[in-house]
């Protein structure tokens, strides 16, 4: 067993620096080597041409540095490649013995030399063939992308979908030398490689693992369930995956990376962002924002001044604070009661939060004694007409704890509505409050009511200690008649 597989990025993965080779020569001895997978005979390594010296030199190296058990029985399988128009993704297996049985057999790692530079990277993901059957990849979140480079070769567990990705339309050539060791099997209807040797030429290979993996944080919607699932069924060639990387990447330099690790870490992007709104809220940033502020409203005021719904109010005690600490009550009785507190219900913003739909006590009292209170505020604030319809889209009880793996914030972002609204609940936190883009911040009192429009970018502040609860509306508007 590998014995630094815990510390790999994707399972038995590395990136290694070679040296000590011919690579003029082993690329002319490459382009004599019979276009299909062969087998090595190592009964005679006394007759090996360079190429055939050097895939046994690779492999016994990569071996003992894997500690495998030389006593076993091995078989190396070797072949040559130079293609880069599509993209291909596949695993590795005996390909005969699988058409024959649909067993599945899997080599004990594989290898791949660079020949040649070339834009077009090897890719491997951290995917097995059982979890492509079933579909169980939901929480995949990495890939890894290897630029070709000459002097340079990975090795990785072939159990694992890999291929190559061409990420842009003028594909360099791409010759790679590759070969799979295989562990107490022969892989069917290979034949043995009658090579150009003996070699003249001595190899004094060496072998030095790279450990410059750079790691690039992308969004949920670059490496997830959906691009995994085109990805592996409907389009080899990867279009929605090429895309989605190619926004975290210069294209311009590809020749700069060696390997790149891209990883989609929710908390990773939390703690980012959280590191964004300090900036934000520093003096310094808040007195220029608050400078920029006042020439914008100067230069362009239709944007602000023809748009009704670009301002906020608050109405302070709007709900007891015996209401508000019943509310909370009543909600964390129904997430002990089923399953705790949903964080999945919003996909681009998500929050730690329950709909209030689900607990029929606090939506009774919301419906029979707040509702229409907040639809009369909504009609005078906004000054629309009688005919409007008040239609409450969203109604959820919100949960912010100080606790580390807890959601404690929430990014900037807009709403889905026309109107949002909330109402603060207790005030055993310290921190929290809801920073608007231009530089505003408002820090409600319990049983405060919050309402501004839905197209304002906020954030919700972080909290440095406690709990805080708010309950959170989003609000559309219709008309029962055309009256404008």
């Amino acid at each position: 067993m590998y014995m630094e597989q815990e510390q790999e990025p994707i399972s038995s993965f590395s990136s290694w620096d070679i040296s000590g080779i011919n690579h003029e020569k082993l690329r002319a001895d490459v382009a004599n080597i019979y276009d299909g997978v062969m087998l090595l005979n190592t009964e005679h390594p006394d007759r090996f041409s360079y190429a055939e010296s050097f895939v046994y030199e690779c492999a016994m190296k990569h071996m003992n540095a894997r500690n495998m058990d030389m006593s076993k029985s091995y078989c190396i399988e070797f072949w040559t490649k130079n293609d880069s128009n599509k993209g291909s993704v596949h695993i590795d297996k005996d390909e005969n013995h699988f058409e024959q049985t649909l067993e599945y057999i899997y080599p004990a790692f594989s290898c791949v030399t660079y020949l040649t530079n070339s834009n077009v990277p090897t890719i491997v993901t951290d995917i097995t063939n059982d979890q492509y059957i079933y579909k169980t990849f939901s929480n995949k979140n990495k890939v890894l992308l290897n630029m070709p480079k000459v002097g340079t070769q990975i090795t990785f567990d072939g159990r694992f979908y890999h291929g190559y990705l061409n990420l842009d339309d003028s594909a360099d050539e791409r010759l790679l030398i590759v070969f799979n060791v295989w562990e107490n099997h022969v892989p069917l209807c290979r034949n043995f490689y009658a090579g150009t040797g003996p070699c003249d030429t001595k190899i004094e290979l060496c072998l030095k693992k790279n450990t410059e993996i750079e790691t690039k944080y992308v969004s949920p919607d670059t490496i997830c369930r959906k691009v995994f699932n085109n990805f592996l069924y409907y389009d080899r060639d990867s279009t929605l995956l090429k895309t989605g990387l190619l926004k975290h990447m210069d294209v311009c330099s590809l020749h700069t990376y060696k390997t790149l690790l891209f990883e989609y870490d929710e908390m990773k992007m939390v703690r980012e962002k959280k590191c964004e709104l300090e900036v934000l809220l520093s003096p310094d940033m808040c007195e220029e924002r608050l400078e920029k502020q006042l020439e914008h409203i100067v230069v362009d005021k239709e944007t602000h001044v023809h748009n009704r719904f670009f301002q906020r109010a608050r109405f302070p005690n709007f709900i007891s604070k015996e209401r508000c600490n019943w509310i909370i009550n009543e909600s964390e009785k129904y997430a002990q009661d089923n399953e705790g507190w949903e964080t999945k219900r919003h996909v681009r913003y998500p929050t730690t939060d329950l709909p209030v739909k689900k607990i029929p006590s606090i939506f009774n009292f919301l419906v029979h004694h707040i509702l229409f209170e907040i639809n009369n505020l909504i009609i005078e604030m906004h000054c629309l007409p009688k005919a409007a319809i008040i239609d409450f889209k969203d109604l959820f009880v919100v949960k912010y704890e100080a606790v580390q793996g807890k959601q404690d914030f929430l990014e900037m972002h807009t709403d889905g509505g026309v109107v949002s609204g909330q109402i603060v609940l207790n005030d055993l936190f310290e921190g929290g409050g809801t920073y608007f883009d231009d530089g505003i911040i408002v820090k409600p009192k319990c049983g405060e009511l919050l309402l501004h429009g839905s197209c304002m970018r906020h954030a919700g502040l972080p909290i440095i200690s406690g709990s805080r609860y708010i309950l959170v509306f989003f609000v559309a508007i219709s008309f029962k008649r055309n009256i404008f």
